[in-house]
């Protein structure tokens, strides 16, 4: 239920392509089920890949 490596990536490729819609206004985040994300992945974090 945190931001991963890989689900930072993502969504580092994800906001150039929002930022050049100028049809978008605002950016909502959902999760496919209900999972709460708490942040950054803390075992990434203390390895250095976050």
């Amino acid at each position: 239920s945190a931001v991963d490596l890989r689900t930072a990536q993502k969504l580092c490729s994800a906001f150039p392509q929002y930022e050049a819609d100028l049809l978008q206004r605002v950016c909502v985040f959902h999760s496919a089920n209900s999972i709460f994300c708490a942040g950054a992945g803390l075992q990434e974090v203390a390895n250095g890949v976050l």
